[in-house]
Order: structure tokens, then sequence, then C-alpha cells
């Protein structure tokens, strides 16, 4: 069995992520969300915020898209970091395959699955959030459903091949 190239992560890439989980567990009830240059910026109330979300295309349709996308890299991501400290190089032989195999982590890996873990629990506070704020809109509720309910399944994902086997 060969072994695969492990799929290139750099701080950079980690760093723009954990930012913008950071930014998203600090959503309120009424802040919108808006996102430009590969960041998300909390939009607070303000008199001329409807023209100038309307202006910039900033929908919440957009901003649901933008969430989505992000939350998805950030998936990739995670499973790179399986996919390299498993060996396989693959994100086919992540931990959805693999899950019942006892794995030993570096210190480095696993301290930022941990650090992935934290800020996507807080994460799911600011969308929750947000869910409130679009309370009247059961297409963007929903689909803010789902992404949290992804984001919990994922937790407990990494949390299982974190789990120390005795």
């Amino acid at each position: 069995m060969s072994q695969e190239s492990p799929i290139p992560i750099d701080d950079a890439q980690l760093q723009s992520i954990f930012t913008n989980l950071r930014i998203l567990s600090r959503i309120e009830v009424g802040d919108k969300l808006y996102f430009a240059n590969d960041q998300f910026s909390i939009d607070k109330w303000w008199y001329l915020q409807p023209l100038a979300r309307w202006y910039y295309a900033e929908s919440r349709s957009s901003s649901l898209q933008h969430l989505q996308e992000f939350i998805n890299k950030t998936f990739q991501v995670v499973d790179a970091i399986y996919s390299n400290e498993n060996g396989s190089g693959s994100i086919e032989k992540n931990y959805y395959v693999e899950l019942a195999k006892p794995s030993v982590f570096k210190e480095e890996s696993a301290s930022i699955l941990i650090t992935f873990i934290t800020d996507l629990k807080n994460a799911t506070g600011g969308i929750a959030n947000l869910k409130q704020t679009y309370k009247d809109d059961i297409t963007i509720v929903s689909a803010l459903d789902i992404l949290i309910e992804h984001i919990h399944v994922r937790i407990k994902k990494i949390n299982a091949i974190l789990a120390i086997r005795k």
C-alpha cells in the first residue's frame, strides 16, 4: 500500500478560519453578517443599513451562501488534518471510514483539532443568534438549523477521534 502525500494546510489558512469562526461566535440577535475579502464582518444596525446592504448586494441569501461555503471549507481542513495524521493523505480514508481505528495524533494536530471543537461550538451560538435575527424567514432559519446540525455532528466526530482509548 503506497502512502499518498499529505494535503497541504498552511498557518495563514488556519488563521483565517479561526478568525472567521471567532467572528461568527460574536453575532448577537439583530446583527447581520456580510463577507468581503475572505472574512466575515458583523453588520450592526444603523439607519442606512438596509440601503447599504442593498447597494453592496449583501442579502441574507448571499450571507447564508458564504456561511455554508465557509463551513464546508472548514470541514475540508479538519478532514485534511485527520487524513494527514492518519497517513492516508486522502479525504476518502478519513474518520468517516476509519473511526473505529485507534489513532495517535501529533500534539500540534490534536491542539488544532481541539481549537476547532471550541471555535465551532462557539460559532453555533452566533449562528443561533442569526436565526433569531431572521426568525420570520423560514427558509433562512431552516438552512441555519441544518448548518448548526452539521456542525454539531462534526464536533461529535472530532471528539470521537480525539477520545482517549484504554
